[in-house]
């Protein structure tokens, strides 16, 4: 993520954009959550 900023691809507000997780569990439940705010995830 750091380094992404460091070297200008993207801003340092943009990090705000991404949920980094350690584990596939954590990546569903962060899914979750965003579905119940009206947030539809597509996967690509």
């Amino acid at each position: 993520r750091n380094t992404m900023v460091q070297e200008g691809m993207i801003s340092k507000d943009d990090l705000e954009l991404f949920t980094v997780v350690d584990s596939a569990e954590e990546a569903v439940e962060v899914l979750r959550r965003s579905h119940r705010y009206g947030i539809q995830a597509t996967v690509k």
